[in-house]
């Protein structure tokens, strides 16, 4: 597990990104996490995108947002 999940922890958006030294783990220091925050009635997990530094940020965050909500509604039914 990545130590940089923390800081995800610590913050109350419904999306995350982490670039470069930002992460923590020294695995991750070369590479950007896009995550997002998903809940459905009690069942809550989190869906994320590991890639380049130089990623299109405005095409991945919102896909990554778009799964986390395609997954609480795929639970919710």
């Amino acid at each position: 597990m990545f130590t940089c999940w923390k800081k995800h922890d610590e913050l109350h958006k419904n999306y995350v990104v982490t670039i470069g030294n930002e992460n923590k783990d020294e695995t991750t220091k070369e590479y950007s996490i896009v995550t997002a925050t998903y809940d459905a009635g009690g069942i809550s997990g989190r869906v994320g995108v590991l890639g380049p530094t130089r990623m299109n940020y405005s095409k991945v965050i919102p896909l990554v947002e778009y799964v986390a909500q395609t997954i609480a509604s795929m639970l919710r039914k």
